[in-house]
């Protein structure tokens, strides 16, 4: 194996340090610099060569069958959140780092009472990790730290006593890099790229092996300060806004219906709720990975439709209601509008985006509870609950204030205390001095009788769904463990019925003062607003032989689609369609560790996102790259940057705007017209090559796995530029003997179809390339581009897209270059309001 990395920081150093003391038998060499931005291990596997890129993706490679799974997920907390406490010294506390400090050092603590390190009695890669994160920032606050958390502190000193002379030792080989070198190394990179990259990194002039693309993770990259005289290139006005307007328009927009001998795809995301502005977490959480998944299912050629909306009754949206002045219509009303438009820059290509408040709702919501009731399996009960008796209504416990008992923070929340220094899990009877948070009077607890689904009873069923389920339609690990914990725990039974007005009304005279309990309610807003698409929805939703059910969530919201959903399904005795497959998240953080809040004015909302001047194909690039799917990630404004510079500029970017324009130049503004005799057999196996890795890719997206997807789209562009660069069509030997016209024409059919890889995940971009193409208009083929790519038997069939002699528009970069200025501005912006 080989390690590189560009300085010694935290993560360069673990991996040296994971490398010395667990995988010594691999004979690692280690090196700095030779041209990789962030840390890089190259290993050889069955005589080939693998690139890993990213601290992340070193680290999940070396942990590899060495952690049980309990502990690689300690792992990853470790690794994400004690970075988080490099703050803490001097006695001065920024908020996010101490809550880290003091929720997650206590259950680190706990671990050491039982154990002399975090997973047993050896140390681990785990501890090597939480030392190199904490051993600075302990000894810098060793008093502190020694009083609050005395068993970490110790555990602490005694890794330092084992790997501290191999600290010592890598200082001493790899001493820090100023940064003024740092700028000048980057100041040459930027001039290698400009003239025309003869020797990049993976090129045959280069000692750096050849390396598949790998979507790095957040590394130390800073970004480039603006140049004096600004952007080299500058794109008139008007152009760019025409391209602007370019976007991808399917020709299948009018109602489906599923279609016998031919493969049925409904497509859900969890319903946004809708009090509030989305922000980047809650689009990369359900909706912008729907929709990926949506439009690749449509290329694929399956008959798919893609169904979403606003989730709209319950408590909270009361509650705004009542902040705003409004009623809750008019608050629905206000930010159904707001997620429509901000989905819409986002470009996510919704069937039928309707909302939780209809008529269809009421009926099909009402007919499901009762069929529950005639079924036997809707129980009553009595419940305790706190009631404002000025507001004249009950009160859930998020909307109960009062004085933490263990911080003393005076406005936790009856569920949660969200004290700087606290964040502990509360019931609203732990508060000192409750109140009603819209009056401020303290609440009384009455007795109130409400209905209860019958979960025990429908445990059996369920079970058995469960089983077939996650086996056929490919589960994720996370959903098929939440989901088996819940039904291991054992069922309870769960209320369905709550003491609101702003609701679905619930058709018992005896509860006719109640509405529908949210969590009931809001899965079924799936099933109406279909029916608001179509009034045949039951052929989608009662057709369980003939229609496949992908849903999408964040990590939060699996058991109420894999355990209560389908048991109220189930339990009405109707053929329901029920999920085959469920795609979650966890969550998006922003950066520092910080929490998204509009009312704060942290982290970027859909509508920043908007305003900030950043197409909304990097914003989709940026959080599919970074999707969090195994495990928390964070938005980061310096990986940003890179994710544009690095990887969008010099990829996707230098293809489609290197090759065409050089068409556009050199051969009249047209695609040459090259006699079919002038292809090689390298041509020809460049093309088998690329048909392969494309079938690679259709398999990763079947199994929904979007960030992989993601990556390998990314090299399959790759494979491209490499074959521009190999070929050379600039050369004047080229372009003498017609090589160049050849190559070019190779070239621009393969652009096409690397835009339709992409297009999934950018389709604004896609929309641009074709537009450069002069393939603007759809066809029936586009449509479906990847079920005929699937079919293609003779690789000369993929040069049927561009024909020679055919016309182009003026290509331009299609990506801008991310500035240090730039960062430091939208760090600013978005980094919270200021004390």
């Amino acid at each position: 194996m080989t390690y590189y990395f560009s300085d010694l920081d935290k993560r360069a150093l673990i991996g040296y340090l994971l490398l010395e003391l667990f995988h010594a038998d691999k004979k690692t060499e280690i090196k700095r610099g030779e041209g990789f931005p962030i840390e890089t291990l190259v290993v050889k596997e069955k005589g080939e060569e693998r690139v890993l890129s990213g601290f992340y993706t070193i680290l999940n490679y070396l942990v590899n069958k060495k952690l049980q799974a309990d502990d690689v997920n300690l792992l990853w907390k470790v690794s994400y959140q004690l970075t988080f406490m490099e703050v803490i010294q001097s006695g001065k506390k920024k908020t996010t780092k101490v809550k880290v400090r003091n929720e997650f050092l206590g259950e680190i603590e706990q671990i050491l009472t039982k154990t002399a390190f975090l997973t047993g009695k050896a140390m681990s890669h785990i501890d090597i990790v939480a030392y190199v994160n904490t051993y600075e920032i302990v000894e810098k606050a060793l008093e502190e730290y020694t009083k609050s958390y005395p068993k970490f502190v110790k555990y602490i000193k005694t890794i330092g006593e084992q790997v501290g002379k191999h600290i010592q030792k890598a200082n001493e080989l790899y001493p820090k890099v100023k940064k003024e070198e740092v700028k000048e190394e980057n100041k040459k990179e930027e001039e290698k790229k400009a003239d025309g990259g003869a020797k990049k990194k993976g090129g045959k002039d280069s000692k750096v092996p050849d390396a598949k693309h790998v979507i790095p993770g957040a590394g130390e990259y800073v970004p480039p300060e603006r140049p004096k005289g600004g952007d080299k290139v500058v794109i008139e006005a008007k152009y760019q806004e025409l391209l602007n307007a370019q976007k991808i328009k399917r020709l299948s927009t009018g109602t489906l219906l599923p279609v016998d001998n031919k493969k049925n795809v409904l497509i859900t995301s969890a319903l946004p709720y809708v009090n509030n502005v989305p922000h980047l977490g809650n689009i990369i959480g359900c909706v912008l990975s729907a929709d990926v998944f949506a439009r690749f299912s449509r290329l694929r050629g399956n008959n798919t439709i893609y169904i979403c909306g606003t989730d709209e009754y319950g408590t909270a949206t009361e509650n705004k209601a009542l902040q705003e002045g409004v009623t809750p219509k008019e608050l629905c009303d206000k930010y159904f509008v707001v997620h429509k438009e901000v989905y819409e820059w986002f470009d996510c290509d919704f069937d039928y985006f309707g909302r939780t408040t209809t008529e269809q709702q009421k009926v099909i919501a009402q007919d499901i509870f009762l069929s529950l009731h005639r079924n036997g399996l809707l129980v009553p009960d009595v419940l305790e609950q706190p009631f404002c008796a000025t507001c004249n209504r009950f009160l859930s416990d998020r909307f109960i204030q009062g004085k933490c008992p263990h911080c003393g923070y005076e406005d936790a929340r009856g569920d949660q205390c969200e004290g700087t220094t606290c964040g502990k899990l509360l019931d609203a009877a732990d508060l000192i001095n409750p109140k009603c948070e819209i009056c401020r009077n303290p609440p009384e607890i009455r007795k109130t009788k409400h209905l209860f689904l019958d979960l025990p009873t429908l445990t059996e069923r369920l079970d058995k769904w469960v089983k077939k389920s996650s086996d056929e339609g490919m589960w994720t690990s996370n959903s098929k463990q939440v989901t088996h914990g819940w039904i291991k725990q054992g069922l309870k039974n769960r209320c369905v019925t709550r003491d609101l007005k702003w609701g679905v009304p619930v058709p018992l005279e005896e509860y006719k003062d109640k509405v529908f309990y949210v969590w009931f309610d809001a899965p079924i807003g799936y099933i109406s607003i279909t029916a608001n698409y179509t009034p045949d929805w039951s052929k989608w939703w009662k057709n369980p032989d003939n229609v496949s059910l992908y849903q999408f969530m964040g990590k939060d919201n699996i058991p109420f689609h894999t355990v209560i959903f389908p048991s109220t399904l189930i339990g009405t005795s109707e053929p329901w369609t029920l999920l085959n497959n469920i795609s979650t998240t966890e969550y998006l953080n922003y950066e520092a560790g910080l929490k998204f809040s509009k009312s704060k004015g942290t982290g970027v909302f859909g509508d920043g996102a908007k305003s900030s001047g950043v197409p909304s194909e990097v914003w989709r690039y940026y959080l599919l790259a970074n999707r969090p799917e195994s495990s928390d990630s964070e938005f980061s404004w310096n990986d940003f940057a890179a994710k544009v510079n690095n990887e969008l500029l010099s990829n996707p970017g230098n293809l489609a705007n290197r090759a065409l324009k050089f068409a556009y130049d050199r051969f009249g503004k047209k695609i040459p017209t090259p006699d079919d005799s002038l292809i090689q057999p390298r041509d020809l196996e460049f093309l088998e090559n690329f048909l392969k890795h494309f079938k690679e890719f259709v398999a990763i997206m079947d199994k929904v796995e979007i960030k992989n997807g993601l990556k390998h789209a990314m090299e399959i562009s790759t494979m491209a530029n490499k074959y521009m660069q190999d070929e050379k069509p600039w050369d004047e030997a080229n372009k003498e003997n017609k090589r160049s016209d050849i190559t070019i024409f190779i070239l621009a059919n393969i652009i096409r179809i690397v835009s339709a890889i992409f297009e999934p995940f950018m389709p604004s971009f896609s929309a641009k390339v074709n537009y450069f193409l002069n393939l603007s208009e759809r066809t029936e083929r586009d449509d479906k581009i990847f079920e005929y790519l699937l079919n293609v038997t003779n690789v000369k069939d993929l040069l049927t897209f561009v024909p020679k002699g055919h016309s182009l528009n003026a290509p331009v970069p299609l990506f801008k270059k991310v500035y240090l200025e730039d960062i430091n501005e939208f760090r600013a912006k978005f980094g919270g309001k200021k004390e």
